[in-house]
C-alpha cells in the first residue's frame, strides 16, 4: 500500500436503517435451474438493521438491495465499509455472505463473498457483536453505484441463521499513482484449467501466448476457469490489486470474470464483465482491489 496513507473522503449516504430501510428493498429469489435450485430467504428489518435467515432445511437465496445514490468516477477507488452481524454462534455454519456493487447500466459488476463452506475455523466469518469488511471497487463504466447484500445456503444439511447488515459507508480517494510494490505472480505454465464442471457444458483451453478460454456459441451454458496456485503471501494491513489484461478479437466475447480467492476458502473477490465492457482485441485491464483478513493459521497466502 502506498505511504503514507491516503485520504479517504466520505461519500454519498451513510446508510444506518435507523427508523426506515433508507430505501433498501428486499428480494426472495426461487429458481429451479439447471445449475441451482431454491427457494426465496427470509427478511427481517427491527429499525435499526436489515437481516437474511436460512432454515438449513432447503436450499434458500434472498437480497436486500440498495438505491444507486453513488456517483461513480473512474479515477477514483470505493471502499464500502459494510457492518455485519449474525445469531449463528457456530462460525462452521454461517450462511454464505456476498457484498456486490454493480453500476445503475449493468455493465459489471463486483463482489466479495465470505463462506463457511470447505473451512475449518473461519476467523473471518461474522459472530454476534458488530464487525466491519471492507470491500473495494474500482469502477470501469461511469454508471451510478449500488450496493447489494446478498445470503444464502446451498449446503443443506449445513449452513442456517440470520445474518444482519447494521450499517453501511461508503469512501472513496484518488488511486495513487506510485509506492505499489510487484508481488511475483505465479508463472502462467503452473495455472490449471477446469473444461468442464457440472452440470456446465464444456469450453476449451490453450496456453499458447497466455492463458485462453474458448466457448462454442452453439452450445450454450459453458463454463471453465484457468487458477494459479494460492502460492502469493498475504502482507497484514496492505492494501492489494490484482490487475487482469484480457484480450478477445471477437466482436461478441463471452462474459468473463476475474477473481482473488484466499487459500483458506473464507473470502473470494470477483469482478464480472459484461458486453459493455468486454475486453477488444487491443486488450482490457480489469481490477480488483483487495487486503488481508483474518486468515486460518498458516494459509496467509491467495491466488488468481
Amino acid at each position: 500500500t502506498p505511504t503514507p496513507t491516503p485520504y479517504w473522503e466520505l461519500v454519498g449516504t451513510c446508510d444506518t436503517f435507523e427508523g426506515s430501510t433508507d430505501g433498501w428493498t428486499f428480494t426472495g429469489l426461487s429458481a429451479n435451474n439447471p445449475d441451482a435450485s431454491y427457494t426465496g430467504a427470509t427478511s427481517s428489518y427491527d429499525n435499526h438493521k436489515l437481516g437474511i435467515a436460512t432454515d438449513d432445511t432447503t436450499n434458500k437465496f434472498g437480497f436486500w438491495g440498495g438505491p444507486a445514490d453513488i456517483p461513480a468516477s473512474t479515477s477514483k477507488l470505493y471502499k464500502f465499509v459494510w457492518t455485519l452481524s449474525t445469531n449463528q454462534s457456530d462460525s462452521l455454519k454461517v450462511p454464505t455472505i456476498r457484498l456486490r456493487v454493480s453500476p445503475s447500466d449493468f455493465s459489471y459488476s463486483m463482489a466479495m463473498t465470505m463462506q463457511s463452506a470447505n473451512a475449518s475455523s473461519n476467523p473471518f466469518m461474522p459472530t454476534s457483536t458488530n464487525k466491519d469488511y471492507n470491500m473495494y471497487v474500482m469502477p470501469i463504466s461511469t454508471g451510478a453505484l449500488y450496493p447489494v447484500f446478498d445470503v444464502y445456503d446451498f449446503e443443506t444439511p449445513g449452513d442456517s441463521g440470520t445474518v444482519w447488515l447494521d450499517q453501511l459507508d461508503v469512501y472513496a480517494l484518488d488511486v495513487p499513482s506510485s509506492g505499489w510494490t510487484a508481488e511475483s505472480v505465479p508463472a502462467l505454465i503452473s495455472w490449471s484449467a477446469l473444461t468442464h464442471i457440472s452440470p456446465f457444458h464444456s469450453v476449451t483451453s490453450s496456453i499458447s501466448g497466455g492463458l485462453s478460454l474458448a466457448s462454442n456459441v452453439a452450445d450454450a451454458y459453458n463454463f471453465g476457469i484457468w487458477s494459479s496456485p494460492a502460492t502469493i503471501t498475504y502482507t497484514d494491513n496492505q492494501l492489494y490489486r490484482a490487475q487482469f489484461t484480457i484480450v478477445s478479437s471477437d466482436s461478441a466475447p463471452p462474459n468473463g470474470m476475474v477473481r482473488v480467492s484466499s487459500e483458506d476458502n473464507q473470502v473470494s473477490y470477483r469482478l464480472r464483465y459484461y458486453p459493455a465492457t468486454a475486453p477488444d482485441a487491443d486488450g482490457e485491464v480489469y481490477p480488483v482491489y483487495f487486503e488481508t483478513h483474518d486468515y486460518e493459521s498458516g494459509k496467509n497466502h491467495f491466488g488468481l
